[in-house]
């Protein structure tokens, strides 16, 4: 019996090896695995950003810089926005950098969520030059990496940032707050 189960062991332990092998050699060399040239987001000259979410009732969000302020587009006009908010998505934006390469074949774009409907976003500067235009699929399975693909590329991506969240945010979580006034009350 010990014998029989030791065997039994050995052969799984060899089929998973075997197995492992031909997965590797079935891969292409690393050399053909290069990751495509990744664009540079420098925040300071970041003057339009669009947000497009994917999907049912999802408003485009338009981020612009005005002087020194950043402003939102909404329902009622331009409004200021909030512009620690826009800062950190710029640094974010900036940090990203892609971890892998996940697949070249467009049959997966749907699965991994980097179709050309994907969720969207666009960075621009004064003079018009996009300096990214992402677009934004399914978190990974870490949650804290993204599937992306540059647009117009046909590589997806996995980057080291979770941008879902950036991306689906309202209009309303852009805008700057305004500070409460001073309680009226009795005075203390």
């Amino acid at each position: 019996m010990k014998q029989a189960l030791a065997w039994a062991v050995t052969v799984v332990v060899l089929l998973g090896i075997g197995a492992w092998g031909l997965m590797r050699w079935q891969q292409p060399p690393q050399a053909l695995q290069a990751m495509p040239a990744w664009p540079v987001v420098v925040p300071a000259r970041a003057v339009d950003i669009v947000l497009r979410a994917a999907g049912p009732g999802m408003q485009p969000v338009h981020l612009v810089k005005r002087g020194k302020a950043w402003q939102v587009q909404d329902g009622k006009g331009w409004q200021d926005a909030d512009g620690q908010a826009v800062a950190d998505m710029l640094g974010t934006l900036a940090a990203m950098r892609p971890d892998r390469i996940v697949t070249r074949n467009p049959a997966h774009d749907a699965a991994l969520r980097v179709g050309d409907d994907a969720d969207r976003i666009t960075v621009k500067t004064a003079d018009g030059v996009v300096m990214l235009e992402l677009l934004v699929g399914k978190p990974g399975p870490d949650l804290v990496s993204t599937y992306v693909r540059l647009a117009g590329k046909p590589a997806v991506l996995s980057v080291n940032r979770a941008l879902d969240w950036q991306v689906r945010r309202p209009i309303s979580a852009w805008l700057k707050t305004k500070p409460h006034a001073k309680d009226k009350g009795s005075g203390t």
